[in-house]
């Protein structure tokens, strides 16, 4: 990266993605301020919801909202490559992590990821698909961009560990905001093949 030195690169690369993600949560915010509020409170029927909003001349937001989606599936991956690939230089550089250390943290990571998954029907019951994936990108921004600042335990493991669960249930809420939002069994079948 121009102009930095060679130590703050790598933790600027994971800083620069923690910006990106919360850039598309501004966006997000502007996109969804220009729509017109539901009567209903609930996500129980997003593709309805799209429909009456592009029958009441709304399309504006409806059809942002793939592009918006594609671009969050781009964070949420770009976040998957730095907490595992980039992750295995940054970790032994700057925290002295040894192999058992790492595999350790990719470990705890991954049944983290699989237990955010196996809970994620009750989280998109709850509080609903939309909310969801807007906490889980906050939560991998706060926990990627974190992560390279903080390098003192056990809160940077916290924040790795944030970061993974925060994906997963963004990337989760994603695809099935996509289904949601596609105006038919065609369509959702292209737009989740985008993703």
């Amino acid at each position: 990266m121009a102009g930095l030195p060679a130590a703050r690169c790598l933790p600027a690369v994971f800083v620069a993605a923690a910006v990106f993600a919360l850039g598309v949560l501004v966006q997000m915010a502007l996109t969804v301020k220009h729509s017109p509020p539901s009567s209903s409170a609930s996500d129980a029927a997003p593709a309805k919801l799209a429909l009456q909003l592009a029958a009441k001349d709304h399309a504006g937001p409806v059809r942002m909202a793939q592009p918006m989606l594609r671009t969050i599936t781009v964070i949420i991956g770009w976040t998957a490559i730095l907490s595992n690939s980039i992750y295995g230089l940054f970790a032994p550089r700057f925290l002295g992590f040894q192999q058992q250390q790492l595999s350790a943290t990719y470990s705890a990571a991954a049944v983290l990821a699989i237990a955010t998954q196996l809970a994620f029907p009750r989280i998109v019951a709850r509080i609903g698909a939309h909310l969801a994936c807007t906490l889980g990108i906050a939560a991998a921004a706060v926990g990627i961009g974190g992560l390279a600042l903080v390098r003192f335990q056990p809160l940077h493991s916290t924040l790795y560990l944030l970061n993974r669960a925060g994906a997963a249930v963004a990337d989760t809420a994603t695809a099935t905001l996509v289904a949601g939002v596609s105006a038919s069994k065609e369509a959702r079948a292209r737009n989740l093949a985008l993703l």
